[in-house]
C-alpha cells in the first residue's frame, strides 16, 4: 500500500510501463502508529457504504450495483459480514447498509486530480460532496452505534458514524495516490458534520483523518464487482483495525524503484498483501495471515489457538488453522523475531478455495521492523519451501543462498520482463511444506533455519505431523543479523559472518564441527567459520572449538578464516583438530587473541597477513601443530606476549615484514620439518624480541631482518642459539648455555650491536661463515682466558676483545678504589669495576680512562686508555709521572672516566 502522510501529500511515482493493471490501496501510515487510533477488533461495527462517481461519468447509471445488497449478507460466503465473522471466530460482527443510489460529485473528474505525479488528489472534497448528496436519503444517526446498549444514536454513542466506505466504479490516476485502488482515509482535515441530529446534542459527524487518539472515519476505494468490493473494503478495514500493508509499498513510495528492489511481500498468501483480489486476482479476499489474526486477537477466541512452543515437540499433529481446533504454533528466535507455523487447506475455508497446495506455512516474524519493504528484513515473511537463491527464484535459480537469498515472492516485480526472467510470482504451490516434496526446515536445508527447526513434516489424512525442535544446536550458513551462541553448538556446514554482523560466542561455549553438509566454502569437505563482520569469542570460562568426530584428528574442520573487513576477538579459548586454527587475510582491522590454546592442527596455528590494523596475541599456547605456530606477514604491527609454542613442524614463530614485539615467550622443539627453527625473522622485520626462552634446534634465525633488538633472552640446549644472515639485528644481554653453537654469522651484513651476552657451556662460541671480521666484543664467554676463548671461535676471524671478564649476572657496579697500600712508598694498586649499564649509558663506543691527578687537580699520569668494556679491573701506579719522573710526596687522586662518567679515589704517597 501507499503510505500517505497525515496531510495526504507524499511524493510517489506512477506504475512503471508494462506493469499489470492491478494497483494498490493506500493508508495513512502515521495514523497506524498507536492502537488508540484504530477501531476495536472485538464487538460489532455498523458500516455505511455510499456509491459515488464523477459528474462527467457517462457510463455509470444512478442505481447502485446489483451486488450492493449482498455485501453484508450474514450467510453468504464471500460477503463482508461472513468474511469477518469467520476470520474472527465470531468475535467481530460487521453489519452495514448501502445507500439506494449512486451519488455524483459537483465537478468533473479532472478537477479532483493531483497536479503532481505521486501526490494525493482532492478526494476529501469528493467525499464531502458525496455525503452532502446523500443527506436526503440517509439518516446518518443510524450508523452511530458504538455504545453499550446496542441501539444507534441512543445517547450512549460518541456522535460519529462508526465507519463510512465510499465506493467508486473507477477513478483516474492521481485521484487517490497514483494508481491506488483504495486508501484508508477520507481526506478530511476536520470532522464532517451531517444534517442529522445527535442524541448527545449537535449533529452526527464523520471522523476526520488527523485527530490524534481517534480512528479514521473510513476509507475510499474503487470496485466494479462484488468480489473486488469485498476484497478492497476488507483490506482497508484491516488498516482501520490497525494492520499494516504486507506487500512492498516502496514501488510507489520511492518513485523510481528498480525491479531488483521491488517485491511481492507476502503475495497472495494474505489479505494485507495482494490477497484482496484473491488467487490469480480472482474470487475475492484470501484470509488474513496468522500474524494479522494474532494481532487482532482472532487466533481462536482471544488468541486461545496460539500456542507457544518452548520445548521440543515431536510427532505434533497440526490441524487446519481455519477450524476452531486449529492451533498456530509460535517458536521463538532471537527477540523480537519468531516463527508462526500453521496448517492451511484448500477445503478448510471458503476463502482458501484458491489455495495452490495444502500443507504447512512457516512465517518468520520480525517485530523490530514495521513493513515488508526491505526484502532481507520483512515484518512478515513467508518461508518459501522451494528455497532462496541469489540469481532467480525456484526453479530457475541455480545459486542457492539459504540464509540471505531471495525467493519467488522477492523476485516478483511490477516489471513483467524482470519477474519473468527471474521467476518471480505472487505465490505458488512450492511455497508450502507439503510433507512429501518439502519435509524439513533446518539449518542445512534451503531455506535454512537458525536456533529452531521443523523436521519430519508429513501428512496423516487431513492432519499434518511435524517435529518442532527448540534450541536447535545446529548452525550453518550466513548469519544474517547479530547473534549470540552459548551452550553446545554444532556447526554442520560453513558459517559466514557477513560485513556489519557480529557473532558473539559466550564464555564456556563448546563449538563442535561436523563435516560440511553443504559442500561449499574454502574447503568443500570441512566446515569453517568465515568472518567478514565481527567474531567475538569467550572471556571467562573456557570456550572450545573442536571436532565432533568420535575419534578426532587434525584437519577434521577447516578453521576460522578472517577476511579483509573482518575483525576477531578471541579470549580464553581452546582451538583444536582444525586444518588451520585462525587465518587472517589482508586484515584491515584490529585483532586480539588472548589466553588461547591451539593444538592438534594440520596446518598453521595462527596465520596473519596484515598491512593495516594492530594485532595482539597474548598468552597464546601452541602445541602439536604440523605447520607454523605463528606465521605473521605484512606491515601491520604485531605484538606477541607470553606465548608458549612447542612441537611445531614449521617455525614456532615466523615473521616476515613489519613490526614485531615478542616478549615473555617460551619456544621449544619447533621447526621439525623446516630446519628446526624456533623463531624466523625475515625481510624488513623490526622491533624487539626480549625476555623469551628458547630450547632445541635454532633459537632465533635472523634472515634479512631490519633493526630488530634481540635482548635479554635465554637459550638453552639449542643447536644454534642465534643465527644471523644479512640482517641488522642488535643482539644484547642474552644468556646462552648448554648449546652446540652460540652464534652463527652469515651473509654480507653483520649485527649492528653484538655485546653484553653471557655464553657458557657451548662447543662453538661464534661460527663466522662470512669473509669478513665479525666484531663480537664486550661479551662474557665463560672464561677470562683469551686463548681459551679464541679456541672456541670457528670459521673466519672474530674480534672478541675486549671481552667481559666476569659473569654479567654477577652484580658489578661502577666504582674505583680503595687503593692499596695506602699510604705507600712503593707501587700502589688501583682496583676499579665497570658495570654493563655504565657502558650502555656512556654510549657503548667510549673509552675507559684511568689517570692520576694531584691535590689541585693537575694531571700527573694516564695509566689506562682502552675501549670501554664492563668488567673487574686493576692497575698499578709506580709513582712516576707522565714523563717518567718520580712524583713528589703528597696527596693524589685516581680518576676513572668511562665515556665522560667520572669517579675519584684518594691516595697518599711518601718518598
Amino acid at each position: 500500500m501507499i503510505s500517505v502522510l497525515a496531510s495526504l501529500q507524499l511524493s510517489v511515482s506512477p506504475a512503471a510501463p508494462g506493469s499489470p493493471a492491478t494497483s494498490f490501496c493506500a493508508q495513512p501510515a502515521a495514523r497506524l502508529a498507536s492502537p488508540s487510533q484504530t477501531l476495536p477488533s472485538r464487538g460489532s461495527l455498523h458500516a455505511l457504504v455510499l456509491f459515488g462517481t464523477f459528474v462527467d461519468d457517462g457510463t455509470t447509471g444512478s442505481m447502485v450495483p446489483t451486488y450492493a445488497d449482498s455485501l453484508f449478507l450474514e450467510d453468504l460466503p464471500g460477503s463482508l459480514t461472513h468474511f469477518f465473522d469467520e476470520m474472527s471466530h465470531g468475535q467481530y460482527r460487521l453489519t452495514g447498509s448501502t445507500a439506494p443510489r449512486i451519488y455524483r460529485s459537483r465537478d468533473v473528474a479532472s478537477d479532483y486530480l493531483s497536479s503532481s505525479t505521486g501526490f494525493s488528489g482532492n478526494f476529501g472534497r469528493f467525499v464531502r460532496e458525496i455525503v452532502d448528496a446523500a443527506e436526503e436519503d440517509i439518516d446518518f444517526g443510524a450508523f452511530d452505534n458504538d455504545g453499550p446498549d446496542g441501539q444507534p444514536n441512543s445517547g450512549d454513542d460518541d456522535g460519529f458514524v462508526d465507519v463510512l466506505f465510499i465506493v467508486l466504479p473507477d477513478a483516474p490516476s492521481g485521484f487517490l495516490v497514483s494508481e491506488a485502488d483504495g486508501i484508508a482515509a477520507l481526506g478530511l482535515s476536520t470532522p464532517l458534520f451531517t444534517d442529522d441530529p445527535s442524541a448527545n446534542g449537535g449533529r452526527i459527524r464523520i471522523r476526520d483523518d488527523q485527530k490524534v487518539g481517534r480512528a479514521v472515519g473510513g476509507s475510499i476505494q474503487k470496485a466494479r464487482s462484488f468480489t473486488s468490493a469485498v476484497g478492497i473494503i476488507a483490506h482497508e478495514l484491516g488498516h482501520l483495525l490497525g494492520l499494516p500493508d504486507l506487500f512492498d509499498t516502496e514501488f510507489t513510495n520511492q518513485g523510481d524503484l528498480s525491479p531488483a528492489d521491488d517485491s511481492a511481500g507476502i503475495g497472495y498468501w494474505g489479505l494485507m498483501g495482494h490477497g484482496a483480489r484473491g488467487w490469480q486476482d480472482e474470487g475475492g479476499p484470501t484470509p488474513f495471515t496468522a500474524w494479522s489474526l494474532a494481532r487482532l486477537g482472532w487466533l481462536g477466541v482471544g488468541n486461545e489457538n496460539l500456542e507457544i512452543v518452548d520445548q521440543t515437540q515431536r510427532g505434533l499433529r497440526i490441524v487446519d488453522s481455519a477450524t476452531d481446533e486449529g492451533i498456530v504454533y509460535r517458536m521463538a528466535l532471537e527477540s523480537p523475531r519468531y516463527l508462526l507455523i500453521e496448517h492451511r487447506r484448500s477445503d478448510g475455508s471458503y476463502y482458501e478455495r484458491g489455495l495452490p497446495q495444502d500443507g504447512l506455512l512457516i512465517w518468520q516474524i520480525d517485530e523490530f521492523t514495521a513493513s515488508n519493504n526491505i526484502e532481507q528484513r520483512k515484518l512478515v515473511d513467508l518461508v518459501c519451501a522451494d528455497g532462496l537463491y541469489a540469481d532467480a527464484g525456484f526453479p530457475l535459480g541455480v545459486e542457492a543462498s539459504p540464509a540471505v537469498g531471495s525467493d519467488n515472492l522477492d523476485f516478483w516485480a511490477h516489471d513483467s520482463a524482470y519477474r519473468t526472467r527471474h521467476g518471480g510470482n505472487l505465490g505458488d504451490a512450492t511455497d508450502v511444506f507439503d510433507g512429501e516434496r518439502f519435509t524439513e526446515y533446518t539449518p542445512v536445508t534451503n531455506p535454512s533455519s537458525r536456533n529452531v527447526a521443523v523436521e519430519a513434516i508429513r501428512t496423516d489424512g487431513d492432519v499434518m505431523i511435524a517435529d518442532l525442535i527448540v534450541d536447535d544446536p545446529r548452525k550453518a550458513g550466513v548469519i544474517a543479523r547479530d547473534e549470540v551462541w552459548s551452550g553446545t553448538i554444532d556447526v554442520v556446514a560453513d558459517i559466514e559472518v557477513p560485513t556489519g554482523v557480529r557473532l558473539r560466542i559466550t564464555s564456556g561455549t563448546t563449538v563442535r564441527f561436523f563435516p560440511d553438509a553443504r559442500r561449499g566454502g574454502v574447503d568443500p569437505i570441512r566446515s569453517e567459520v568465515s568472518v567478514n563482520g565481527v567474531l567475538s569469542v569467550g572471556g571467562g570460562l573456557t570456550t572450545t572449538f573442536t571436532s565432533a568426530a568420535e575419534s578426532p584428528a587434525p584437519a577434521d574442520w577447516s578453521g576460522i578464516w578472517v577476511h579483509p573487513l573482518g575483525e576477531i576477538l578471541v579470549i580464553d579459548t581452546v582451538i583444536e583438530y582444525a586444518d588451520h586454527a585462525i587465518v587472517v587475510s589482508d586484515a584491515r582491522r584490529n585483532s586480539l587473541i588472548e589466553d588461547v590454546l591451539v593444538r592438534h592442527i594440520r596446518g598453521h596455528a595462527m596465520q596473519f597477513d596484515a598491512d593495516k590494523g594492530a594485532h595482539t596475541l597474548t598468552r597464546v599456547t601452541v602445541e602439536d601443530v604440523q605447520g607454523t605456530g605463528m606465521l605473521l606477514t605484512g606491515e601491520a604491527p604485531v605484538t606477541v606476549e607470553g606465548a608458549r609454542i612447542t612441537g611445531c613442524g614449521g617455525p614456532g614463530l615466523h615473521r616476515d615484514g613489519g613490526f614485531l614485539q615478542c616478549s615473555g615467550g617460551d619456544f621449544s622443539d619447533n621447526g621439525r620439518l623446516d630446519g628446526a627453527v624456533n623463531m624466523l625473522l625475515e625481510d624488513a622485520v623490526f622491533g624487539t624480541v626480549e625476555e623469551n626462552q628458547f630450547r632445541d634446534g635454532t633459537g632465533v634465525f635472523v634472515d634479512g631482518a631490519a633493526e630488530v633488538r634481540i635482548n635479554d633472552n635465554v637459550f638453552r640446549d639449542t643447536r644454534v642459539a642465534i643465527q644471523h644472515r644479512n640482517g641488522r639485528a642488535w643482539i644484547q644481554r642474552n644468556t646462552i648455555t648448554e648449546s652446540d653453537t652460540a652464534f652463527q654469522i652469515e651473509g654480507v651484513t653483520e649485527p649492528v650491536r653484538f655485546e653484553l651476552n653471557r655464553v657458557s657451556d657451548v662447543r662453538i662460541l661464534v661460527d663466522n661463515q662470512t669473509r669478513r671480521d665479525v666484531i663480537a666484543i664486550r661479551n662474557w664467554w665463560g672464561s677470562v682466558d683469551a686463548a681459551s676463548i679464541g679456541a672456541l671461535m670457528s670459521g673466519g676471524p672474530v674480534i672478541f676483545e675486549p671481552f667481559l671478564n666476569f659473569d654479567p649476572l654477577s652484580p658489578v657496579t661502577f666504582d674505583i678504589g680503595p687503593v692499596f697500600p695506602n699510604p705507600s712508598v712503593s707501587d700502589i694498586t688501583i682496583p676499579y669495576t665497570i658495570g654493563i649499564g655504565d657502558v650502555s649509558v656512556s654510549g657503548g663506543s667510549g673509552l675507559t680512562i684511568v689517570e692520576i691527578h694531584n691535590v689541585v687537580g693537575g694531571f700527573v699520569r694516564r695509566l689506562v686508555e682502552q675501549i670501554a668494556a664492563p668488567g673487574i679491573y686493576s692497575v698499578q701506579w709506580d709513582g712516576l709521572d707522565q714523563a717518567g719522573r718520580p712524583a713528589a710526596a703528597g696527596l693524589y687522586y685516581a680518576k676513572l672516566d668511562v665515556g665522560g662518567i667520572l669517579l675519584y679515589t684518594p691516595m697518599i704517597r711518601f718518598r
